[in-house]
């Protein structure tokens, strides 16, 4: 899903970020509700596997690759979880659903079905994303059995090309 790669020597990004707390959350809707239900899930701490399963299937249906609107207000929130986490491991799962919302954005139909108000958070997260695979690949411990799962993030975050498939929709 990236364009580009952010230079390993910046120490400071800068996130924009909606909201969790954002009554818009509201308008973005999920599989089978709304937003406010996945930046409640967000927000609470800390993440389970069953709450990154959920947020997962809310985002995109794998069967028909539909990426329902609450992904591009999930993603940054997924990329900077990934990027701030102190353990390689807990990084995996929010990583893992951007490389999905990215995988599904390759095989979807609508390509600007981005709301305009969170295009440039999204592209910016997207922008961000195989950079911070990269770095928590190099600290993911490599005797762990999930490790070439893992492995495999990243490459797809880097590999998917995103402006032969996006234009801005603003």
């Amino acid at each position: 899903c990236n364009t580009e790669t952010q230079s390993q020597s910046e120490n400071v990004v800068n996130r924009s970020l909606l909201a969790l707390n954002d009554p818009s959350w509201e308008q973005y809707a999920t599989r089978t509700g709304k937003g406010t239900e996945l930046a409640a899930l967000l927000e609470s701490s800390p993440k389970t596997d069953d709450q990154y399963f959920r947020i997962f299937h809310e985002c995109c249906d794998l069967g028909t690759f539909e990426i329902y609107p609450a992904a591009y207000a999930v993603f940054p929130h997924l990329e900077q979880l990934a990027a701030e986490s102190t353990d390689a491991k807990d990084s995996q799962w929010p990583l893992s659903i951007c490389a999905a919302i990215c995988a599904n954005f390759k095989t979807s139909h609508e390509k600007t079905d981005v709301p305009p108000e969170l295009w440039d958070d999204f592209m910016a997260a997207v922008n961000r994303s195989a950079q911070t695979a990269a770095t928590k690949i190099q600290e993911f411990p490599t005797d762990d059995p999930s490790f070439m799962k893992f492995m495999m993030i990243q490459p797809i975050l880097q590999n998917i090309e995103t402006k032969p498939m996006f234009g801005n929709p603003q």
